[in-house]
């Protein structure tokens, strides 16, 4: 929106751009989860969360990772359709669907528990989803797309990456991030350095 108000003679001085922010205390409060995943997504199971992308990676994931699993969180329109393509594609083992979680704590515990945090979403506006599992020390991989504003949040080897949108590109960056255990720990400690940015206390002073 800001780059759009520039290219319409808007002058970038008058532009002051802020955030949404997370509960930083809320989070770090939050405990690990004693169920461990690989991968996890948190989001509503509609159309532009493009959730369908995660399943079909891991069944390509699944020939070098046997016993990966797989978190999803929510509930949504595609949530029956994508239950079957999970069965169709030989896959109840490996993927786990919690539906809607009330308790925003326990949400944050699974993410705690689990290795990368993937975001499919073809369509995000601003996607807090990824700063939250960046202060949960997760590294955020996520879709390049004209109209995916979360990608903005990633800064890449930092706290996260950015693949395309096609299974085989998305199979690619997990297995990086899962066969390089250095990579993955630098990325946990950026990951929640970066999200600091985004506390409430901090975005409040800003505005």
């Amino acid at each position: 929106t800001k780059n759009d108000l520039i290219k319409n003679k808007l002058k970038k001085e008058n532009i002051f751009l802020n955030y949404d922010g997370v509960n930083l205390t809320e989070i770090n409060k939050s405990k690990p989860s004693k169920e461990k995943f690989d991968l996890i997504f948190v989001g509503r199971l509609n159309h532009q969360k493009n959730t369908s992308l995660l399943i079909k990676t891991t069944n390509l994931l699944k020939k070098q990772f046997p016993k990966i699993k797989v978190c999803i969180i929510g509930d949504g329109p595609e949530r029956k359709q994508l239950k079957d393509l999970t069965k169709n594609l030989n896959l109840t083992k490996n993927i786990t669907f919690k539906g809607f979680m009330k308790n925003k704590a326990e949400v944050y515990g699974l993410m705690k528990s689990s290795k990368i945090f993937v975001l499919p979403s073809i369509l995000e506006g601003f996607g807090i989803v990824v700063v939250e599992a960046n202060a949960c020390s997760l590294p955020v991989i996520v879709i390049d797309n004209k109209w995916n504003a979360s990608k903005e949040l990633i800064q890449e080897n930092k706290n996260g990456l950015i693949s395309k949108n096609n299974p085989q590109q998305l199979t690619q960056k997990i297995t990086t991030l899962l066969t390089n255990k250095s990579l993955i720990k630098k990325m946990n400690t950026e990951s929640k350095e970066l999200a600091k940015q985004f506390d409430w206390d901090k975005i409040a002073n800003d505005l």
